[in-house]
């Protein structure tokens, strides 16, 4: 491993990167959240500098990534491809300091969640360079109410009561025995979508009538989710803040579906697909052209922030996505079709297949597995 500091390293002296690449030959044990001696080596560093400083650490208590960030956040690097299953988590913890004493931020949480780390921690770095408060949050299991994440504090590392090992371990045994289960005859666990620029009733009718045809062909619906907007989002359609939202709605409720009450085309399905890994379909129940058993590794972002350059400061949490697979057919009525068939015969027939999208999905996700 190329011992390196990520993120915003410009303007740093030569003497204080020489000390934050002497980072790396540090360790911790394993139990440990952070060593005292690491917690003050950062936070004496980052009252030096100005900026804000975090280190990766794997469950061996090693150091994989040194990060420099600046008075307000870290930019978290590619830290390449997720443990299988949603049962697991990544293996690593991210530990940074902050300049002022406040909790984790949301693209603290956000980074949690998404990437699924085992933990994620700020230490306050205080005035006279020495670790003050702890900040600290987990992932919790999947639970009925949709709480994603367990917050706590302690006025200093000494107080806090986190078994790194086993604490996380316990975590994922606990993920793996509450994961919601898909029950059989259920084609999927689905949020639906809707976007609308002009009329709200009708875009509420209209994602009324999907629901009611998901149920139909045997998708269970979990939520619905109404946008309104000026315009319709070319990359994304809702917009890469609302995606990233629906992304975290569907962790907290174990969907593995989406369902768009739009036409996609093509890109957007694209971008779709890649940014959330779970199965697209859209008003005309065609199958997007966004899973294989292929994957993607985007190296970077376009900007710091990371995906698409606004919704998390990470660069890395999309290396799990899936790559653009092949298009599956389009099932759309032609107008003389339309014309011909009875308002029932055109929902019966709209509802078959659904049903046989939603079945070629599941088969080509077991596939992949």
């Amino acid at each position: 491993m190329r011992e390196e500091l990520s993120g915003n390293t410009a303007g740093l002296k030569a003497s204080h990167s020489k000390r934050l690449l002497a980072t790396w030959r540090r360790r911790v044990q394993q139990r440990e959240l952070v060593s005292a001696e690491l917690a003050r080596h950062l936070c004496e560093l980052s009252r030096e500098i100005g900026r804000q400083l975090g280190v990766l650490l794997n469950r061996r208590g090693e150091v994989e990534h040194v990060i420099v960030g600046d008075a307000r956040q870290l930019v978290l690097p590619d830290i390449g491809r997720a443990r299988a299953g949603h049962a697991r988590l990544r293996g690593l913890r991210l530990v940074h300091t902050h300049l002022k004493d406040e909790p984790l931020t949301r693209d603290d949480l956000t980074d949690l969640v998404l990437l699924r780390l085992d933990a994620v921690a700020a230490v306050v770095a205080r005035d006279d360079g020495l670790p003050g408060k702890v900040y600290l949050a987990t992932l919790l299991p999947w639970n009925i109410r949709g709480d994603l994440y367990l917050v706590q504090e302690a006025a200093s590392l000494y107080e806090l009561q986190f078994d790194a090992q086993a604490q996380i371990v316990a975590l994922e045994a606990e993920m793996a025995r509450v994961a919601p289960v898909r029950a059989v005859g259920v084609e999927g666990r689905a949020i639906l979508v809707g976007v609308h620029t002009r009329e709200k009733a009708a875009a509420e009718a209209s994602l009324q009538e999907l629901q009611e045809l998901a149920r139909t062909a045997g998708v269970q619906v979990l939520d619905a989710i109404l946008q309104t907007r000026r315009e319709i989002d070319p990359r994304t359609l809702v917009g890469e803040g609302k995606l990233q939202e629906i992304l975290v709605r569907s962790m907290a409720l174990g969907a593995d579906l989406l369902v768009f009450d739009r036409d996609l085309t093509p890109s957007q399905a694209r971008h779709i697909g890649e940014a959330t890994s779970l199965r697209i379909l859209d008003r005309t129940q065609r199958r997007a052209p966004t899973e294989s058993c292929k994957s993607s590794w985007p190296s970077s972002s376009t900007s710091g922030r990371g995906w698409w350059g606004a919704t998390t400061r990470s660069r890395g949490w999309r290396a799990e996505s899936a790559a653009a697979g092949p298009a599956r057919p389009s099932w759309k009525w032609t107008a003389a079709a339309c014309a011909t068939a009875s308002p029932r015969s055109r929902r019966a027939s709209t509802a078959s297949r659904w049903t046989a999208a939603s079945a070629a999905a599941s088969a080509t996700a077991a596939a992949c597995r």
